[in-house]
């Protein structure tokens, strides 16, 4: 095993601020300054070193590290930061590689749409169109991880539409549920992450639709045990968004004291680990 000394300096601040990164949603946001002063010293040193593979890494870490940050002005910089690394990728041959970036595409338009709502509907459409071309590559190459998050993420800007457009709400719903389960049967055991998420947006649209409803218990009752136990800890961040999602099923079914107990458990877990609930719930 190679010593810390013999492993270059871009490639150990890299992985240092992917820990930070991690942390932030297991013990608190005051962890993503951490790996934002890692990720500042890892892309100055893949560019002294020349390393594109450290510096499209960095890349698409420091999208990750802006999204966090739930503001218009980060997320379209996270945007701008997924084409380069895209862009990088595929200049160096690595087109598995950056059609598994390009995933990430609509899911961060999705982001933008809920914070820049005076633009809302324009991120969307550009969250489809990069959603579409993000699927049509993972699907040529048969990366099945990422075309199970490349119909998710299509899935959750498709219910973003079915809010904005009233007169063919239906129509938007009924797309987004075959999107998600699309993604639910390309899932494998292997992919518990992608399948989880998967079956939250189906609990959603369930819920939406307002039918369905024990389907959409069990779903969410499934993600609030993986994200509680999951491998390595509790993921905090992802359990407040289940319990966000419960509210919301028990108001569908007229338990609004359910429903209300529900979402303060939400907000008081995004804001002990510093997130504003505004954005979430």
């Amino acid at each position: 095993m190679a010593s810390s000394e013999e492993i270059p300096a871009q490639r150990r601040a890299l992985a240092q601020a992917a820990v930070y990164y991690q942390m932030a949603f297991t013990h608190g946001k005051a962890f993503l300054a951490m790996a934002r002063e890692e990720l500042a010293a890892a892309e100055k040193a893949a560019r002294e070193a020349g390393d594109d593979e450290a510096l499209a890494s960095v890349y698409g870490l420091w999208a990750s590290v802006l999204r966090t940050e739930a503001g218009p002005e980060a997320i379209a910089q996270a945007v701008d930061y997924v084409r380069q690394q895209v862009e990088l990728l595929d200049a160096t041959g690595r087109s598995r590689a950056a059609a598994e970036a390009m995933v990430s595409l609509p899911a961060l338009y999705r982001d933008l749409a809920t914070v820049d709502p005076a633009h809302s509907l324009a991120h969307v459409y550009e969250g489809l169109k990069a959603g579409e071309e993000a699927l049509r590559r993972a699907s040529e190459l048969d990366l099945r991880s990422a075309m199970v998050a490349g119909s998710t993420y299509l899935g959750d800007l498709c219910l973003m539409l079915a809010d904005a457009d009233r007169e063919r709400q239906d129509e938007h719903l009924q797309v987004a549920a075959g999107l998600y389960g699309k993604a639910d049967e390309l899932a494998t055991q292997d992919d518990r992450d992608g399948q989880v998420l998967a079956r939250l947006g189906l609990a959603e649209t369930y819920i939406r639709m307002g039918k369905n409803l024990d389907g959409a218990r069990d779903f969410l009752q499934e993600a609030l045990d993986f994200y509680s136990r999951h491998e390595g800890g509790e993921l905090t961040y992802q359990v407040a968004y289940v319990f966000s999602l419960m509210a919301r099923l028990e108001d569908a079914l007229g338990d609004h004291q359910a429903a209300r107990t529900h979402r303060e458990e939400a907000i008081s877990l995004w804001r002990n680990l510093g997130f504003s609930p505004e954005v979430h719930t």
